[in-house]
């Protein structure tokens, strides 16, 4: 007979100071958000590795974070065992996170604290509905970035596009 494995066990959830967060069931807004920040980041980003849903242990058993998107330098991934590099010990060099309904603003704005304070530069929280991207950068600097607008940051020089793309293609078939 064929076991069926409980839903629980195929979605691994984040851990977030050592509280299990299942991560919301993207839908095709988001999903689609996803593809043209992981599309833009392959186009934009230095030597290294973009990864979508790349857990990533901040703090390990502490603290584990899956960004929807992000990016680890060669540079830190280079001195890592191949196994160390499925599973990064630290936190990306940039992460981008994609509001989805049901997310609660105090988990991600802890995740983003997390990141921030465990070695990213950048992350993005990117708001599909609102189509804007909100950009936090250590040391507290917050920029809100709107459609019609290019995105520029001192944190990650490189990674310069226009914010239409991130939204391309959302709400239409």
């Amino acid at each position: 007979m064929f076991a069926v494995p409980m839903l629980s066990e195929i979605l691994v959830p984040e851990l977030v100071d050592g509280v299990r967060v299942r991560k919301v069931s993207p839908k095709l807004r988001h999903a689609t958000v996803q593809v043209n920040m992981a599309i833009v980041f392959r186009r934009l980003a230095p030597a290294g590795k973009v990864g979508t849903e790349w857990r990533c242990s901040v703090e390990e058993g502490v603290s584990e974070l899956v960004p929807d998107v992000c990016f680890v330098t060669r540079r830190r991934l280079l001195p890592l065992s191949e196994e160390e590099r499925e599973q990064p010990p630290f936190a990306p060099n940039v992460a981008v996170e994609i509001w989805s309904k049901g997310d609660k603003r105090r988990v991600l704005n802890r995740k983003i604290a997390l990141y921030l304070s465990h070695g990213c530069a950048l992350v993005l929280d990117v708001h599909p509905t609102r189509r804007t991207i909100d950009a936090y950068e250590r040391g507290g600097v917050v920029r809100r970035f709107h459609m019609g607008e290019r995105f520029e940051s001192a944190a990650a020089p490189w990674l310069r596009f226009e914010i239409a793309e991130a939204f391309s293609g959302v709400g239409v078939l």
